[in-house]
């Protein structure tokens, strides 16, 4: 049996043209805000004996009222979110251990984008165990 859980959290991440002026603290502080939402999104789930998966399979889908430019800015807009998604290491004290490496050989990725209404954004991550 292959474990697998989706989770919905109410708030967008910036796209990467958005988030590249932005000075390190706002970034830091816009990390820690993501590290808390996903820790009440994956809750108690992420103590799971099966955790972190060796290989899995994400998919991460924007419901936004404007469509990405191209799959770049979309791909990119989730990247302190699947970083996050890791096991927590120097290089990223706020892991939550969910996978155990965002690396070809222990993260499958497919990004999704789906309309929705101004003002009511909102992303899915998928994680599926790949056996």
């Amino acid at each position: 049996m292959t474990w697998s859980m989706t989770v919905r959290v109410d708030a967008l991440p910036p796209m990467s043209n958005a988030a590249r002026p932005l000075h390190w603290a706002a970034r830091t502080r816009e990390r820690k805000r993501w590290a808390l939402l996903l820790k009440q999104a994956f809750g108690l789930a992420r103590h799971h004996d099966a955790l972190p998966l060796m290989k899995a399979r994400v998919t991460f889908t924007r419901y936004s009222s404007r469509k990405p430019d191209h799959g770049d800015n979309l791909n990119s807009s989730f990247k302190q979110i699947r970083d996050l998604l890791t096991r927590e290491s120097k290089k990223n004290p706020m892991g939550l251990g969910i996978v155990w490496d965002d690396d070809p050989d222990h993260f499958e990725a497919e990004y999704k984008w789906e309309k929705a209404p101004r003002g009511h954004g909102f992303v899915t991550i998928a994680v599926e165990e790949i056996e």
